[in-house]
């Protein structure tokens, strides 16, 4: 349940609710006001939560950071993870709360005047869906947080180990890495450079 895999996959499922969602009518209604008449009004989850679209994405990133890079790297993705999930939340949650708040400036702008009118309003199901996908992200939030301190970041594959090759008489010889570091062609017999 702490495996990368894992966190991985519960985040890109996360972040894909989210981006789905920012896309979708949270909140609908209608204002009396007289300019506005009957028009339907509706606020897209990128409106009742500002920046929806980038923190699913950055719900994303940090789970890539996450699998991906050594100690201070998995401590950096960890905080943006927590913080791009404590927005979302709070946000979303704001928007569950009070969707009068977020549809009014809508009427507002769509008649022309500065601030908001009184609205009516009713939700949809994505506000839901958004939060259902927070906690969700929380969820591979929680197996990263247990599972990052036996996890090695890429780099450690790559690394060069202590298990030095020793030559005829016990000296160092280099890899085959190294020589092509060094510009010559392992294969060939003599040392000649690469061109």
């Amino acid at each position: 349940m702490t495996s990368k895999r894992t966190v991985i996959l519960l985040s890109a499922l996360a972040g894909l609710v989210l981006v789905i969602a920012s896309f979708r009518p949270w909140i609908t209604g209608t204002s009396t006001d007289v300019v506005l008449g009957a028009t339907p009004l509706t606020a897209l989850g990128s409106q009742a939560v500002p920046g929806l679209l980038s923190l699913g994405l950055l719900v994303v990133a940090a789970a890539v950071a996450l699998v991906t890079a050594g100690r201070l790297g998995r401590a950096i993705g960890l905080l943006a993870y927590a913080a791009a999930l404590a927005l979302v939340l709070g946000l979303t949650l704001r928007a569950l709360t009070s969707p009068h708040a977020i549809l009014g400036p809508i009427a507002g702008t769509a008649a022309g005047r500065a601030g908001s009118l009184p609205v009516t309003t009713a939700m949809s199901i994505w506000p839901w869906v958004a939060l259902a996908g927070a906690l969700l992200g929380a969820l591979a939030w929680g197996a990263a947080l247990l599972g990052s301190r036996t996890w090695t970041g890429l780099g450690a594959r790559y690394e060069q180990r202590g298990d030095d090759v020793a030559g005829s008489r016990g000296e160092r010889v280099d890899r085959a890495w190294d020589e092509l570091s060094a510009g010559r062609d392992p294969t060939l017999d003599d040392d000649r450079p690469l061109t």
